[in-house]
């Protein structure tokens, strides 16, 4: 009795009879209700889980674990050195522990609940603004283009040619979604553009046909004014496509920035861990026999054994092969 009394911890030193569960409890919850403990596990029944407080809630389940981990090392310490008695010890602080692991192992699975939601929600978020962004560098790159199209055509054709690439543009109600009216109004805006490109280009005409017809008439004094005219007209028209494109730059410059509403919540990105498994193990084995270990099956490999080593010994047999296993008989003395 004496010998177990000094093996027992110095603050729980009675005798073993004595160390009911009880008083490792009653010992247990003291030392719970210590420094700050309780101040701590009482937080628990205070935190509920919602898309705007997870970083709080995931400190506060952080300093309860922590408590956990002090009582528990607590308890290792109390319960040294081990022996029956002692695993009692460490026992019932599991015990008393339990309802607060388990409250915690609840309160978990609510933050990853919420924090799934709200990743979801800012990945919704995130994809509603690369639609919009994409949507408006198309209108962008689609009214630049026409532009630059309209400055440069030298042909009604060419002009009737952007006329409908603008109108099979407009068409695409399903991609421009809501931005429709605003592509619709962009595209009116070159409405003027084509229109003053088709006057130069009549222009153009008008003037090469009366300088082919001075020419045929020798009318040297009417074919340079013609020539001054062309001349003035193509330096009008140099000057009509800076605006043209400074136009098309100030439509596109005064669009306003792409912005989404975001949740407002900070979500928790947690970790990445490399694991592993196997997908076929027999291909791994052909592949790979390095990483396979075969082990045979002890226990039935015995029940194959005891189901025909009475019909071995009946036959005198000293030993027997099945599917590759060699049975025999070993003596021992």
């Amino acid at each position: 009795m004496e010998e177990n009394k000094n093996n027992l911890p110095a603050k729980l030193n009675m005798p073993p009879e004595q160390l009911t569960e009880q008083v490792i409890k009653s010992f247990f919850q003291k030392e719970i209700s210590r420094k700050e403990y309780q101040q701590v596990l009482q937080g628990l029944e205070k935190i509920k889980p919602t898309k705007d407080n997870l970083p709080q809630v995931d400190k506060s389940i952080k300093d309860v674990t922590g408590v956990t981990k002090k009582l528990n090392q607590f308890a290792i310490d109390v319960a040294k050195p081990y022996d029956k008695t002692h695993g009692a010890i460490l026992k019932a602080m599991k015990e008393l522990l339990k309802p607060i692991l388990d409250k915690v192992a609840i309160i978990e699975a609510e933050k990853k609940a919420k924090n799934d939601e709200l990743l979801a929600d800012l990945e919704k978020a995130s994809t509603e603004k690369a639609r919009i962004e994409n949507i408006k560098a198309t209108m962008a790159a689609f009214i630049n283009n026409c532009t630059a199209f309209i400055a440069t055509a030298t042909s009604d054709k060419q002009i009737i040619n952007i006329q409908k690439r603008i109108g099979t543009e407009k068409s695409k109600k399903t991609f421009y979604a809501e931005f429709m009216q605003e592509l619709i109004d962009k595209t009116a805006a070159l409405d003027s553009l084509i229109e003053e490109r088709k006057a130069y280009i009549k222009k153009e005409a008008e003037l090469s046909a009366a300088a082919l017809e001075a020419m045929k008439n020798d009318d040297i004094e009417a074919a340079a004014e013609i020539k001054e005219q062309q001349e003035q007209l193509e330096t009008d028209m140099e000057e009509n496509i800076l605006r043209l494109q400074e136009e098309a730059f100030q439509q596109v410059s005064n669009d306003e920035p792409v912005y989404v509403p975001e949740p407002a919540g900070e979500a928790l990105k947690g970790r990445n861990y490399w694991r592993w498994e196997v997908e076929d193990l027999h291909k791994l084995y052909k592949k790979r026999p390095d990483l396979v270990i075969l082990t045979p099956n002890k226990e039935a490999i015995d029940q194959v054994m005891s189901a025909n080593r009475e019909q071995w010994n009946k036959e005198g047999k000293k030993e027997a092969v099945i599917d590759t296993i060699k049975f025999f008989i070993k003596k021992f003395l």
